[in-house]
């Protein structure tokens, strides 16, 4: 997921095409791997989240991961997920 995103974020930055991105290369690609880094964790830490629930109370996720999701987000609301 972070990978993917770097690379996105590379390609729409424009290294390698002879601009002024190459002028600066080292810093934008820093820039490009910190904006993935961000939102590849807000993505996969609420997905982990649930994951734990669900090994620690199998209970928890009797019905499927999606419903796991749903009721976790219920439970914890917002300041659960973030």
């Amino acid at each position: 997921c972070k990978y993917g995103f770097f690379e996105v974020f590379k390609a729409l930055s424009g290294v390698n095409s002879g601009g002024s991105a190459d002028d600066h290369r080292l810093l934008t690609l820093l820039l490009c791997a910190a904006s993935a880094e961000v939102i590849g964790s807000a993505f996969l830490t609420p997905l982990e989240q649930i994951r734990i629930k669900t090994v620690s109370d199998a209970s928890y996720a009797s019905d499927g991961f999606f419903e796991a999701a749903k009721k976790f987000a219920r439970e914890e609301g917002m300041d659960g997920i973030i």
